[in-house]
């Protein structure tokens, strides 16, 4: 059993390479961070932490 659930976390990771916020579990990139300074989830508006 916890060679599936390892399985499934890394095919979710790769899933989304930038980031994911961990209460809605929304795709973001790096540009949201890293350019346009966003600092909340554009979805949710949990904190990003970075």
């Amino acid at each position: 059993m916890a060679i599936e659930i390892a399985k499934v976390h890394i095919d979710l990771a790769s899933t989304a390479p930038f980031g994911d916020c961990r209460n809605c579990g929304k795709e973001f990139n790096s540009e949201l961070v890293s350019e346009y300074e966003i600092t909340h989830c554009p979805w949710c508006g949990t904190e990003i932490e970075g």
